[in-house]
């Protein structure tokens, strides 16, 4: 597969590695350019909801660049609420920049049905350094 069949991907990652924080999940998405508006980030993160049972995920947490617009509607959209602002804690072509913090608890009460897109289950890794990505392209 070619990345440029690659219409968008999503990525788990541990959200911090200390015990107490396990089962708290972030979320990364990204769509191409060329298919965005087309319902993809937001079957992406119906996915990432969808998977918590297998995932042992309680709360998904999106950090998200304060000018994004679009990601900030997509997670809001989602039912994500908007936790903190976090200034400077990310670096874009040598300039500090900011972002938001973004939750969402996905324990019992969030009852998200979804079409299967075709991609395989996975359990998240425990470890530190692991982080296991979910790529999904629609043909």
């Amino acid at each position: 597969m070619s990345v440029a069949s690659v219409k968008g991907w999503l990525s788990f990652c541990e959200f911090l590695p200390r015990c107490e924080y396990r089962g708290a999940v972030e979320a990364s998405i990204y769509v191409n350019e060329g298919f965005r508006r087309r319902g993809i980030g937001r079957g992406l993160l119906q996915q990432a909801s969808a998977r918590r049972p297998q995932l042992g995920m309680h709360s998904l947490v999106g950090l998200i660049f304060s000018h994004n617009e679009a990601s900030i509607a997509l997670f809001r959209a989602a039912g994500f609420k908007r936790r903190s602002f976090l200034p400077g804690v990310a670096r874009i072509d040598q300039t500090l920049a900011p972002n938001d913090l973004w939750t969402k608890a996905v324990g019992k009460q969030d009852r998200t049905l979804i079409a299967s897109v075709g991609s395989k289950p996975f359990t998240l890794p425990r470890g530190r350094s692991r982080d296991e990505s979910l790529r999904l392209a629609r043909k």
